[in-house]
């Protein structure tokens, strides 16, 4: 690998609007960010949050494209988990919240961090966490 390339494994991104959707006639929850990447130059992520039934395994992908600077991320939550974000998320926050995804593969970025892919990619989510400021 060339010394001005890095491999990462995390994308660490801001949360810039967050809404949640409650659709058809059961009110389906989803829940739908818009996201700035930090350690990646140049890009926003598309965030689609599903609730699913509290014994079922969370699950989640990534796609990058590779004409657009837009990324879409789209993963499980366990009921619980998405409600406690749901709520925690409505509240007005001093600084902006903050998400970090763990990938199953890493991607190669420059120094000055461009990603640096030549085709479609989707990778799978292997965890994510929360920044979220209280005061």
């Amino acid at each position: 690998m060339s010394a001005d390339l890095q491999q990462i494994r995390t994308i660490h991104m801001t949360v810039q609007t967050a809404e949640k959707r409650l659709l058809g006639y059961k009110a389906e929850a989803e829940l739908n960010l818009s996201c700035t990447l930090v350690n990646i130059a140049r890009g926003n992520c598309s965030v689609s949050i599903y609730p699913i039934a509290d014994f079922a395994t969370p699950s989640g992908k990534l796609e990058i494209e590779i004409r657009r600077p837009v990324m879409n991320l789209a993963f499980n939550l366990q009921q619980t988990s998405f409600d406690r974000l749901c709520e925690a998320l409505s509240y007005h926050q001093p600084r902006p919240v903050d998400l970090m995804i763990l990938l199953d593969n890493a991607l190669t970025v420059t120094i000055d961090g461009d990603l640096s892919i030549q085709e479609k990619e989707i990778h799978q989510i292997r965890d994510l966490s929360w920044r979220i400021p209280l005061c």
